[in-house]
Parts: structure tokens; C-alpha cells; sequence
């Protein structure tokens, strides 16, 4: 199998190549969207390895393309959830390793996808010296990804995430509105389709949480 691989990509024009790798990249993408989402995989740990030794067979083949590097960070990063701390440490260096080189080689890699995940990994870590948490870097990032994806679902959403950290409920809504109304894409549309959903209720929660403060507020004067 391993030299088939090889073989078709060595013998692909170039046109062809970029049709085989952009098939890859989907591929990858909706396979990690059916882990992710699905309430059905139990062994989410074992789900995300075996997507991650496909991948790297795959970048191995390409040259180490940004695309394919960006999901091995992705799916490093995912799995991360779902193992012990000391592990998901160390995984979560690895993947801000492998985000560091997809940005340095294509900024915008899949729609700035790269920048986005990079930022949301800075601000989801933690802090020194246990690691590289760092609000500062997470909006500058996550703010790189929309300005290269501006109506984009995932740039939107994780920024709003973002801000919804930041205890700024009002102003992440307006992004997660946003986010609501992105495109769907026709090839993700499960992955894109299910992070709507997601977002959907966040806001729900959001509203509910805010309403509640409110009234705690007005209670008090």
C-alpha cells in the first residue's frame, strides 16, 4: 500500500496532484468531523491515533505539505482531550509545533485555518511554566484568521469562543451570528452543518446564563 502511495503521486502532474491532495485533505477532514461530533465513538483516544498514522503516512508521501500538517496538529490536538495530563501536555507542544510550521510556510493554509487553530491553542493552554497559555498571542492569531476568512464558520466561531473566555458574552454572539450565517461547505457539509449546531446552543447557554445575571443585577439595586 505504502508504495502505491508513492508511485501515484510521483507519477501525477502537477494538476493532478493538487486534485489528489485536495480529495486527501477532505477526506482527512471529514473523518475527523465523524470522531469529533459523534456521540456514537466511544474510543475517541484510538479513533483520532488511527486518523493521525493515516495522515502522517500521507505527509511523509507529500513532502510534508502545509495542509496535511495542519490536520496532523489538529487531530494531535484533539486527542489530546482525551488522554491523561501528561500526555496531552506534551501533545498539545507537539501541535503548536507543527501550527508554528504550516503558518511559517502558508499563512493562510485552508483558509487561515492554521492561524485560527494556533490561536485557540494559546488561549485554551495553560500559562507558564507549565505551557505556552498566552491570551495576548491567541487574539492576534485568531484575528489573522479572520481577516483572511471574515464570514468564515470556524474563523467566527473560535473567536467568539475566545471572547466568550474573556467574559464578553455580547460581543461574542455577534460573531457566533455571524459564524451561523458562513457558507456550507458542500464537501464538510457534516462537519459544517454539526458546528452550527454546536454553536446554536452555546448561544442558547449564553443567552440563558446572561439573562440570569441580569436579573441577579437588577435584584440587587
Amino acid at each position: 500500500m505504502k508504495k502505491f502511495i508513492i508511485v501515484v503521486f510521483l507519477v501525477l502532474p502537477c494538476s493532478g496532484f493538487a486534485n489528489e491532495l485536495d480529495r486527501i485533505v477532505h477526506s482527512i477532514e471529514a473523518e475527523w468531523a465523524t470522531i469529533y461530533f459523534s456521540a456514537e465513538i466511544r474510543d475517541k483516544e484510538n479513533a483520532y491515533t488511527r486518523l493521525l498514522n493515516k495522515t502522517t503516512e500521507f505527509a511523509k508521501q507529500t513532502h510534508d505539505s502545509p495542509e496535511l500538517m495542519f490536520w496532523q496538529a489538529t487531530i494531535i490536538a484533539s486527542r489530546a482531550e482525551h488522554q491523561n495530563p501528561i500526555d496531552a501536555l506534551a501533545a498539545i507542544h507537539k501541535a503548536q509545533v507543527l501550527l508554528i510550521k504550516t503558518i511559517n510556510i502558508k499563512p493562510d493554509t485552508l483558509d487561515g485555518s492554521a492561524l485560527i487553530t494556533l490561536g485557540s491553542l494559546y488561549y485554551q493552554a495553560p500559562g507558564w511554566p507549565i505551557a505556552f497559555g498566552d491570551d495576548k498571542k491567541a487574539e492576534q492569531y485568531l484575528k489573522k484568521g479572520l481577516q483572511i476568512n471574515p464570514q468564515g464558520i470556524e474563523s467566527n466561531f473560535y473567536y467568539g469562543q475566545y471572547l466568550l473566555n474573556k467574559d464578553q458574552p455580547e460581543e461574542a454572539i455577534e460573531y457566533f451570528k455571524t459564524a451561523l450565517n458562513g457558507p456550507i461547505r458542500k464537501k464538510q457539509e457534516f462537519a459544517d452543518s454539526s458546528l452550527k449546531e454546536k454553536i446554536k446552543k452555546i448561544m442558547i447557554k449564553t443567552a440563558t446564563t446572561e439573562s440570569k445575571s441580569r436579573k441577579k443585577q437588577i435584584a440587587s439595586l
